[in-house]
């Protein structure tokens, strides 16, 4: 059995101390926005060259300490998964009381099913969420 790494993101916007606070909500600053999903592609693509497993990010929705960088885990997998070859994408987790439990289990299945799509990261996202429902 070998070892599958998986690089988990936490969507963070990067400030410090009183930058935080002045700048609070930190995610309405497009330009910060902007550089994290653009620094996320990149690491996604590095992973994929070094031949990480799989690669993903949690949902967050609203946080003034910079967590505004995520409200769609679905939408980052499905980006992330065109400019990448090998990397698995999957989400490391859906706030679920904000979402509807078949919605989710949709997006799941067609981002398994786009061309190309390395599903086997979704397959256990889907299994999850069918417990949850």
């Amino acid at each position: 059995m070998s070892v599958k790494p998986i690089i988990q993101l936490y969507p963070v916007i990067p400030a410090q101390g009183k930058e935080r606070e002045t700048l609070r909500p930190v995610g309405r600053n497009s330009e910060r926005y902007q550089q994290v999903i653009r620094d996320w592609a990149k690491l996604a693509q590095a992973a994929d060259q070094l031949g990480y497993w799989g690669f993903s990010t949690i949902e967050h929705h609203f946080h003034s300490e910079g967590y505004e960088v995520g409200p769609n885990p679905g939408v980052l997998n499905a980006w992330w998964a065109g400019l990448t070859k090998n990397l698995r994408m999957g989400a490391l987790g859906y706030v679920m009381s904000t979402q509807n439990p078949v919605r989710v289990a949709e997006e799941c299945a067609i981002r398994a099913r786009l061309p190309g799509a390395l599903d086997q990261y979704y397959r256990t996202t889907l299994r999850l969420q069918s417990h949850a429902v």
